[in-house]
């Protein structure tokens, strides 16, 4: 990862948790993606609201439809999503930084960058996807 994508990173850690929270004084797990896309790749994310029925509705529609190309395991690259299952279904998003390690939030802590193959994520990892646009940004 270049010095500039560190330096946006190390921006976006500290960022408070909050449900439909789109900005640098709060962010959901999309919203810190979506500030992450725009100051890194120079991608404009969608806005999206908070889904109604649950971010479940919000991961399936956006990440893991067919615009963004799944990465096999073991290929991801920094500024990939990986996408995290609770409950069963993909619901939370991260951004893959390098060295195993993503960016996200999560309720109730600030945003951080922590292993995904950590005991707690590993074993709810759903995926690894590409924006179509990501590789002409780098």
């Amino acid at each position: 990862m270049n010095r500039s994508a560190i330096i946006v990173c190390e921006r976006l850690v500290g960022v408070p948790f909050a449900k439909g929270g789109r900005s640098y004084a709060a962010a959901d797990c999309w919203g810190l993606l979506r500030l992450a896309y725009r100051d890194m790749l120079g991608i404009e994310l969608p806005i999206l609201g908070v889904a109604a029925d649950s971010d479940r509705s919000l991961v399936e529609r956006q990440v893991t439809a067919d615009q963004w190309q799944a990465v096999e395991p073991g290929h991801e690259q920094p500024g990939d999503v990986v996408t995290l299952r609770a409950d069963g279904w993909p619901a939370h998003v991260g951004m893959v930084v390098g060295g195993r390690r993503m960016l996200h939030v999560v309720e109730g802590a600030s945003s951080r960058i922590e292993r995904y193959d950590s005991r707690i994520w590993t074993s709810r990892i759903d995926g690894f996807y590409r924006h179509p646009r990501r590789a002409a940004v780098r």
